[in-house]
């Protein structure tokens, strides 16, 4: 899961730079990152994006109250992230669902698309067709198998290959690479601050299963008072931390973005160490950015030399600030495990000492 980034002071209202720079790469077709059209699809077949957009709120001394869009499990749809930013805008309510989201996007002007490329399709078939082969060798005249082939499909449809089960996901999880998040933070000439970020989630995901990145607390947060924070990664393990509320509280409290990336990213490694030992470095792929209100960049994850990420021992992040980059360059920070690997020794069990 890579591509993160900063903005810090852009000259247009920090929402509207969050909302076009994570479309932007919902509609990039080139340097694809398995977010919006090219990302793959669910066990059935289709595309189901989460996305969601964060108003920190106006700053002092005029603060008004930040303000929230997403949607989960959105079919027919390629840009996440502007539904969103319509449910944020023109619904009373903060998050819609599959058929709801579809419905509330057709009705507010978003057209019907087909959000699955001929390459995802493709990449589609050749999964069912190895994981046919798969089932047929594991399970083939096994009594769970015969009554399965007799149940009724929830669709009205024969049974298919594309059901599987909760352990066999996990184990998909772990072996494929091929899923990403994007995930925007920018800070305006105003002082107000915004979070973006979208996704198609895991390849090949149960249908109506929802990722870390859509929800308020997990996979973003902003505050115009404090800061903001986005995560990307693991997403059940980053919805069990709440990562990126964590991280802004943090900074209320008065550390500084990277400290408090460094003090989320230790503290779910000491929740994960304690449920699973030894199994992290080779399973827990996590990381969280931060940006306070005066223009402070926090970056920290779970990767490193004994933990890589398709070859990397950190995620990519991306960080652009007015007046101080070219034209087209970015110059590229690395979270890295280290910091947080000293900060673990200092955490005291989680069911004795909860974090302040």
């Amino acid at each position: 899961c890579v591509c993160v980034c900063v903005c810090v002071c852009v000259e247009q209202s920090s929402i509207d730079a969050a909302e076009a720079g994570v479309r932007a790469v919902e509609l990039d077709e080139q340097d694809q990152y398995y977010v919006g059209y090219g990302g793959l699809p669910n066990c059935n077949g289709l595309m189901e994006m989460d996305g969601a957009i964060m108003d920190g709120g106006a700053p002092y001394p005029s603060h008004t109250p930040n303000r929230l869009g997403a949607v989960c499990a959105l079919p027919c749809q390629i840009s996440a992230v502007s539904v969103a930013r319509a449910v944020m805008d023109q619904s009373p309510h903060n998050v819609l669902v599959g058929q709801g989201a579809l419905d509330f996007a057709l009705a507010h002007g978003f057209p019907l698309q087909d959000s699955l490329s001929p390459a995802a399709q493709s990449t589609y078939a050749q999964w069912k067709k190895e994981r046919i082969k798969k089932e047929e060798k594991t399970h083939d005249d096994t009594p769970t198998r015969a009554a399965s082939k007799s149940l009724p499909h929830n669709t009205g449809t024969k049974p298919t290959h594309s059901d599987f089960s909760v352990k066999e996901t996990q184990t998909e999880r772990r072996e494929a690479d091929t899923h990403d998040t994007v995930g925007l933070l920018c800070l305006d000439n105003h002082g107000r601050i915004s979070a973006a970020t979208s996704t198609s989630g895991w390849p090949f995901k149960h249908a109506g299963r929802v990722g870390d990145s859509p929800l308020v607390g997990s996979g973003l947060y902003a505050d115009s008072r404090v800061g903001a924070a986005v995560a990307t990664g693991d997403g059940e393990d980053i919805m069990r931390s709440c990562l990126s509320f964590l991280v802004v509280e943090r900074m209320r409290q008065g550390d500084s973005p990277q400290h408090a990336c460094d003090y989320a990213i230790a503290r779910l490694r000491q929740n994960w160490q304690e449920m699973a030992g030894d199994k992290f470095h080779k399973e827990l792929t996590v990381g969280v950015l931060a940006l306070s209100v005066m223009g402070q960049i926090g970056v920290s994850s779970t990767l490193g030399p004994h933990n890589p990420h398709r070859g990397r021992e950190a995620f990519p992040c991306a960080v652009w600030r007015q007046g101080q980059n070219p034209k087209g360059a970015i110059p590229r920070l690395y979270g890295a495990e280290n910091t947080s690997y000293t900060l673990l020794s200092t955490l005291a069990p989680c069911p004795t000492s909860p974090p302040p």
